[in-house]
């Protein structure tokens, strides 16, 4: 009998347990970057950058900002309690939580972001412009500019996508904005990443 009662436990036990457990694993809302988009023949904004959460139990969808200042966007990436957007000019992020603006940092040309450590990783490019750096890195903590690499050392063209494996960056390279001038690399970046 004592055996029956102490598997009955354990049993309980390990039912309390997974429920715990199977309780805190659920999807909470899904962040959505809305693009917009930017008339560039009329010169206005036609729809506008919005982000948002769809709440996958309900089914509902909310803005939770409108980004006025950017003529569209190009990235979100979630870290932490924080959410980190690229949108035209701007690096922006939200608490994760509130969904209120906690930062916000003038990048022009701003595409893609990834995270590491405490760096935000950006890729450039824009129509019409050069910039002597192509991939600039900020802090995760205020946005505030750390440093860059220069095409010198660095990427040579308009950049898009990026990805860190390790202590390495893998950014791609594809001058995307120079019309009929495209290119096709990818840039290895080692012991240019580093703590600050």
């Amino acid at each position: 009998m004592k055996i029956r009662i102490v598997q009955l436990i354990v049993f309980l036990a390990i039912i309390n347990i997974s429920n715990q457990l199977l309780a805190k694993v659920y999807l909470h809302q899904v962040i959505v970057l809305n693009e917009g988009r930017y008339d560039y023949a009329a010169d206005t904004q036609a729809v506008a950058v919005t982000i948002g959460t769809y709440d996958p139990v309900t089914g509902i969808y909310s803005d939770f900002d409108t980004i006025t200042e950017a003529r569209f966007a190009s990235d979100v990436q979630i870290h932490g309690d924080f959410i980190y957007v690229a949108a035209d000019t701007l690096l922006i992020k939200y608490d994760k939580y509130s969904l209120e603006r906690v930062a916000t940092q003038t990048v022009k040309g701003i595409r893609k972001i990834a995270l590491w450590n405490n760096l935000v990783l950006v890729s450039r490019g824009e129509f019409l412009a050069t910039f002597n750096a192509y991939f600039q890195v900020f802090n995760q903590s205020d946005l505030s500019f750390i440093y860059e690499i220069d095409t010198v050392m660095g990427p040579k063209y308009a950049s898009g996508g990026i990805a860190v494996i390790g202590d390495t960056a893998y950014v791609a390279v594809n001058n995307g904005f120079d019309w009929g001038n495209y290119v096709g690399y990818w840039g290895r970046l080692i012991s240019r990443l580093r703590l600050m």
